[in-house]
């Protein structure tokens, strides 16, 4: 890739996980998070509740990663960003796997 078709590669995935127009990323962990919330104060299920307040923290680790595209997008050496990003996204990948476990968990129980 040049160097202007990564930056633009990096723009479209700072709009894709972008909580704010993107579907990717943050937006749907934001939207599940409340569902858990609301789901926790139904059944009483702590659990649940926890799962979705840990479920907006992955959120917001994805609403980085967007602002990280962001910023490579309008640098002149967007590459200087993507080992960051790449580390952000192996640790949500840890944080999602626990959030998915304990929610199954509570499912099996």
């Amino acid at each position: 890739m040049t160097t202007e078709e990564l930056r633009e590669a990096c723009f479209n995935a700072f709009r894709f996980i972008d909580a704010t127009g993107g579907t990717g990323g943050g937006l749907f962990r934001y939207m599940y998070a409340r569902f858990l919330e609301e789901a926790s104060t139904i059944t009483t299920d702590q659990r649940i509740g926890q799962a979705g307040q840990h479920l907006h923290h992955v959120g917001d680790e994805w609403q980085k990663v967007a602002e990280l595209f962001q910023r490579a997008a309008g640098d002149d050496t967007p590459l200087r960003h993507l080992e960051e990003v790449a580390e952000r996204l192996v640790e949500i990948a840890g944080l999602e796997d626990q959030v998915w476990t304990g929610l199954a968990e509570v499912g099996a129980a």
